[in-house]
């Protein structure tokens, strides 16, 4: 059985501590840059998986295709009449920008180039604010693309107070999402 554990910053002066590790496999998410966590799991030679894409190409971890899926889902909506918008991610993390990149190269190959992307929109609140000024300056696109489902609850939320019609009779909303995120919990 795999035993999963988020590690939380450990400083390399704990490293002379004991340290008992009972576990075969570790598995963690939300990688940065340089992670000190990598290399200490590294010279403590304890096997480990990144889930999300990583930086570091002899890491082992475990990702959706990023690129491939964001590319075609702009491709599809674009063929819809889709002609602007804007991404909203929280940092610039290889998932992030993988995503991104796919949403960007859609929209180039079909000519397009109204597309702004928003950085550091980290959480519902984030992105409420940035397209609640999107409709109080009249600058509203045809697609926000976003990054984090919760962030999207933030962009849901303000287009509905500002009763912005953006579903009719005829329409649904579709949502693409990489996490099951209990949408209840906000209603």
């Amino acid at each position: 059985m795999l035993k999963i554990i988020i590690l939380q910053r450990i400083s390399k002066i704990q490293l002379s501590l004991p340290i008992v590790i009972l576990l075969m496999e570790l598995l963690f998410s939300n990688e940065e840059k340089n992670d000190e966590r990598i290399e200490i799991l590294n010279t403590l030679n304890i096997p480990f998986v990144v889930f999300g894409m990583s930086y570091n190409t002899s890491v082992s971890f475990v990702a959706n295709d990023n690129y491939t899926s964001c590319k075609s889902a702009a491709h599809e909506l674009i063929r819809s009449g889709i002609n602007s918008c804007h991404i909203l991610i929280a940092n610039k993390i290889p998932t992030n920008i993988e995503r991104k990149n796919g949403v960007i190269d859609a929209f180039s190959e079909a000519g397009l180039d109204n597309i702004k992307v928003f950085y550091d929109i980290t959480c519902a609140s984030d992105a409420y604010a940035l397209v609640s000024s999107d409709i109080s300056n009249h600058r509203l696109p045809d697609l926000y693309f976003v990054s984090g489902d919760d962030k999207a609850i933030g962009v849901i939320k303000a287009l509905n107070d500002g009763n912005i019609k953006f579903l009719n009779a005829h329409q649904s909303l579709d949502m693409m999402t990489f996490l099951l995120l209990n949408f209840c919990l906000l209603a």
